[in-house]
C-alpha cells in the first residue's frame, strides 16, 4: 500500500515555505485558516488536495511560533500594497486624458451612443445595463 502521508512537502524557499506540487504558500493556508476557512475549503480556493492542506496546516501546528510574526508582516505589506494601488488607481482615473481631436470626437460619439443605449435598455426594460432600476 503507498503511504500518501508523505506524498506532500513544505518545501523552504526564498518565498518562504511552498506547498509542494502547487504555488501555495503555508501563509496563504495559515491566512485562510485563520480567517475560519475549514480545510475543504482552503482546498477549493487555492486549487489544491485535501492532503496539501492537511501537510500545510501540520507544517503550521509545528512552526506556528515562528510562522505567525511573519504572516503579521506580510498582511500588513499586503494591505498596504493595496492601499497604494487603490489611491494610484483614484488619480489615474481623476486625471483628464490628452486626446487628439479625432480621438476626443471618438470618445464623444461613443459617450453618446452608450448613453443612447441605456436609455433604450431603460425604456424597453425598466433597468439599465447594469441591472439598477
Amino acid at each position: 500500500m503507498i503511504d500518501l502521508k508523505h506524498r506532500y512537502q513544505i518545501l523552504e524557499t526564498e518565498l518562504g515555505p511552498m506547498i509542494s506540487d502547487s504555488r501555495s504558500s503555508v501563509y496563504d493556508v495559515m491566512e485562510m485558516e485563520a480567517k475560519g476557512n475549514n480545510l475543504a475549503e482552503i482546498a477549493m480556493i487555492f486549487s489544491l488536495t485535501l492532503l496539501q492542506v492537511q501537510t500545510a496546516l501540520d507544517y503550521i501546528a509545528d512552526h506556528r511560533e515562528r510562522l505567525t510574526p511573519i504572516l503579521h508582516e506580510l498582511v500588513q505589506k499586503k494591505k498596504e500594497r493595496e492601499a497604494y494601488y487603490r489611491a494610484n488607481q483614484e488619480e489615474l482615473h481623476k486625471k483628464e486624458v490628452a486626446r487628439s481631436p479625432e480621438k476626443q470626437a471618438l470618445y464623444e460619439k461613443f459617450t453618446e451612443l452608450r448613453a443612447r443605449n441605456r436609455a433604450q435598455i431603460q425604456d424597453e426594460y425598466g433597468h439599465d445595463d447594469n441591472g439598477s432600476k
